[in-house]
C-alpha cells in the first residue's frame, strides 16, 4: 500500500485500512506525545497540545469477537488475528461519496488536509498479497472534523474481472484463471505473442503507489499517478473524488517490459525510475518530466544472465545518482508464461552469484560503475545519501537473507496461520534486518563493497 498526503500533511501520516467496507468511522486523538516533525504546525505548538496519533476505525463488527483472541495472540507473538486476516483479504465496498466521521476527543484546528492510499481491495480470486485489485481511499480533514471515501482504480484489469468473474491479467503471484488445456494453451499463445511483438498481456492493476504529477492540475490540487510494476499499470487520478481520469500511454521509444512501482522524484519534481527490457535486455534509467510525462533515457545496465532476468522491486536514488542493488533473484521466463514452477513464485534464487551494486550518474553520461557485494533480497531503499566529505554514497535498505519472504506472503500460509502445540501463533513471515551499504565515488570500479549488519526490523518493532 502507498499514500499521497497534500499539506501540511507531509509524513507520518496513518495507514488507512482500505481492504474494508468503509463505514462512518471514528477518529480518536492524544495529546500526550511529541508529534513527528514533519506534522508540527507553522506555530510550533508545544508538546502538551500536539498529535501524537490519528487513526480511523473502518470497519465495524469485527472486533469484539476477536478481543479474546487478539489478546491470546498479542501475548504470542503480536500478530494479527485471523479474524482481521479476513477481512484484509477480502473484498473492500466502494464508498465514493464522503462520509463523515464521529470524532471522539479533538483535532487540532490546524490539522487541514487530506490522505490518500493506493492498495489491494479485492482478494476473492488471488494468491498473493500483492495482487488484490487496487482500490483508493482517502481521510480529509478540515476545521477539527473527518470524512472518508473510497473507490476502486478503474483499470481494464479490474473492469475485465467484474465482467468475466475471474482473473483475465496475469498479477503478481497469481496466475490468469482459465478452463481446461485449450485454456491453458491459448493463455500460453496469449503471453509468447504478447512478448514478442513487445506488447505483454500483464495486468494494469496499478495498486502500489501513488505519485503526484503536474498533468492536467485537479481543482485544489494536483493528479496523482497510481502505478504498479508494468508500464500499463499507470493511471492518473483525480484526488478530490478518486475518480480514474486517464490511462498514461508513452510514445517516447523507451523500451521496458516492467518498472517499478516506486519512482523517486527529484529536486525539480522530475520522477526518476527504470524500465526492464526482456529477455535479452537490462535496466533502462530514466528521467519522468512531471507535466508531460515524457520519458527520457540516462543509462542502460544490461543483466547479467540475458534469459534470466533479475527482478527489483525499488532502488536508490540522490539528485546525483541512481543505485540498482541487483540482487540474484532471476525471473523464470519458464514460469511465467507456462506456469512451471519456481523457487519463489516466478523466480529462482542463486545466492553463489551474489549482489551486483551499480551507481549510475544522473548527468546523462552514461558511465556506470558496478560492484559487488554478499549476497542479500530486498523490497525497498530507505535512505540514499552522499556522506559528509563527499567521497562515498551510504544506501540503507531492510534486506533479508534470501527471498522466503515472498512465498511466506502468499494467502493461504495468511489466512491459515501455523500455531504450536499449545494453539499460540507462530512467526509467519521471514525478518528483514537494516543495513547499510557503502559506495566509494572514487577510486577504480569493479570492487568488493561490505553490507553493515544492524538490529532486526522486526525487533525494532517490538522495542
Amino acid at each position: 500500500m502507498a499514500w499521497w498526503a497534500q499539506s501540511p500533511i507531509t509524513q507520518g501520516a496513518p495507514a488507512l485500512n482500505a481492504n474494508r467496507s468503509l463505514q462512518p468511522a471514528s477518529i480518536s486523538c492524544s495529546s500526550n506525545s511529541r508529534l513527528p516533525r514533519s506534522l508540527k504546525p507553522s506555530s510550533q505548538r508545544s508538546a502538551a497540545t500536539q498529535l501524537s496519533s490519528v487513526t480511523m476505525a473502518a470497519v465495524s463488527g469485527t472486533a469484539a469477537a476477536a478481543t479474546a483472541e487478539a489478546s491470546a495472540d498479542k501475548a504470542a507473538c503480536n500478530a494479527p488475528t485471523e479474524a482481521a486476516r479476513k477481512a484484509l483479504f477480502g473484498v473492500a465496498e466502494e464508498q465514493p461519496a464522503e462520509v463523515e466521521a464521529a470524532v471522539r476527543g479533538r483535532l487540532p484546528g490546524w490539522l487541514s488536509g487530506s490522505l490518500v492510499v493506493n492498495g489491494g481491495g479485492d482478494y476473492s480470486h488471488m494468491s498473493h498479497m500483492f495482487d488484490g485489485y487496487g482500490v483508493l481511499a482517502k481521510v480529509r480533514l478540515q476545521g477539527g472534523k473527518a470524512w472518508g471515501a473510497q473507490r476502486y482504480l478503474d483499470s481494464k484489469a479490474y473492469r475485465e474481472y467484474t465482467r468475466e468473474g475471474r482473473v483475465v491479467l496475469r498479477e503478481f503471484g497469481t496466475r490468469a484463471e482459465v478452463s481446461g488445456p485449450l485454456g491453458e494453451l491459448k493463455e500460453v499463445l496469449r503471453q509468447l505473442a504478447g512478448l514478442m511483438t513487445k506488447n505483454p498481456s500483464f495486468t494494469d492493476n496499478a495498486s502500489v503507489s501513488l505519485q503526484p504529477v503536474r498533468r492536467g492540475a485537479a481543482a485544489g490540487g494536483p493528479l496523482l499517478m497510481a502505478m504498479s510494476e508494468t508500464p500499463p499499470a499507470s493511471y492518473l487520478i483525480n484526488p478530490s473524488d478518486l475518480s480514474t481520469t486517464e490511462q498514461v500511454t508513452y510514445d517516447d521509444g523507451l523500451p521496458g517490459d516492467l518498472t517499478t512501482a516506486h519512482p523517486s522524484i527529484l529536486a525539480d519534481g522530475s520522477l526518476l525510475n527504470f524500465t526492464r527490457s526482456l529477455p535479452f535486455g537490462g535496466f533502462h534509467v530514466y528521467k519522468q518530466d512531471p507535466t508531460t510525462l515524457r520519458r527520457t533515457q540516462l543509462a542502460f545496465v544490461p543483466d547479467r544472465r540475458p534469459l534470466s532476468p533479475a527482478w527489483l522491486h525499488d532502488f536508490g536514488a540522490t539528485d546525483k545518482y541512481a543505485v540498482l542493488l541487483e540482487h540474484p533473484l532471476y525471473m523464470s521466463l519458464a514460469s511465467l508464461l507456462l506456469g512451471r514452477p519456481a523457487s519463489h513464485l516466478f523466480m529462482n534464487w542463486q545466492p553463489q552469484d551474489e549482489t551486483r551494486v551499480h551507481l549510475v550518474p544522473l548527468d546523462g553520461s552514461g558511465v556506470v560503475r558496478s560492484f559487488t557485494c554478499p549476497t542479500f533480497f530486498y523490497f525497498h531503499v530507505s535512505n540514499t545519501f552522499e556522506s559528509a566529505d563527499g567521497s562515498s554514497l551510504h544506501v540503507d535498505l531492510a534486506a533479508y537473507d534470501d527471498p522466503q519472504i515472498l512465498n511466506d506472503l502468499l494467502l493461504q500460509p495468511l489466512l491459515r496461520p501455523a500455531r504450536d502445540a499449545d494453539g499460540a501463533l507462530t512467526q509467519q513471515v521471514s525478518c528483514s534486518w537494516y543495513k547499510r551499504l557503502t559506495i566509494p565515488l572514487t577510486g577504480e570500479a569493479g570492487g568488493r563493497l561490505q553490507v553493515g549488519r544492524g538490529a532486526s526490523v522486526a525487533q525494532w518493532h517490538s522495542m
